[in-house]
């Protein structure tokens, strides 16, 4: 990883070098085309030569400014470390939602990392009839990168509430389990992701 990390950091510098080399001399109306004829020469420039010209600015061709560049090697830093996040070991996780000891359907767990995973620090699974869930993360891949996590739940029984013509829920859905579970500030669920395959289940109260 350090290699290719280094490779996208020296690739522009690589390149704006490359096009120095190759630049032009910004000239005046002597030099209309904005090169220096001495530049074109097979002769040796002097003092007094034409060359004099090289002591105005100078500016690459095609006009790319140096921030340009510098950009690109930004974004091949975050497209590598995206990458080897991507690659990184992932844990796959399945398991069974209880409330008061009973399995519950329609219940969407997400799984938030405690560290700053950026996009791939979040994952979910949604109980089935038998509070069966299997965790994906935002990718889709199954499963989720390993490390520390805290677990948060959502009710999804208020999709499928009464609604009003403009969309507003006219009777909510009986509340199956305290909000505290809701947020991740205040959720006592945690889980500790491992690489390869486990079961981790997750038993609640009602009140």
């Amino acid at each position: 990883m350090s290699r290719t990390l280094r490779a996208a950091w020296r690739w522009p510098y690589l390149l704006v070098w490359e096009r120095s080399a190759h630049r032009s001399i910004t000239g005046t109306d002597a030099h209309p085309a904005g090169r220096c004829p001495a530049v074109e020469s097979a002769n040796v420039p002097t003092p007094d030569s034409p060359l004099a010209c090289s002591d105005r600015p100078r500016q690459w061709n095609g006009g790319r400014p140096a921030h340009f560049f510098s950009q690109i090697a930004i974004l091949l830093l975050l497209l590598c470390l995206a990458g080897c996040r991507n690659s990184s070991p992932r844990g796959q996780v399945s398991g069974t939602l209880t409330i008061d000891k009973v399995p519950v359907q329609g219940i969407l767990i997400t799984f938030i990392a405690t560290a700053d995973e950026g996009p791939f620090g979040r994952a979910q699974g949604l109980t089935d009839a038998d509070g069966h869930y299997v965790l994906h993360g935002e990718d889709q891949r199954p499963g989720t990168v390993i490390g520390d996590y805290v677990v948060v739940l959502q009710d999804m029984a208020i999709y499928d509430a009464p609604r009003d013509a403009e969309g507003t829920v006219v009777k909510h859905p009986p509340r199956r389990f305290p909000t505290i579970f809701e947020r991740p500030e205040t959720t006592p669920l945690k889980a500790h992701v491992l690489a390869g395959v486990q079961t981790i289940h997750f038993e609640i109260p009602s009140r």
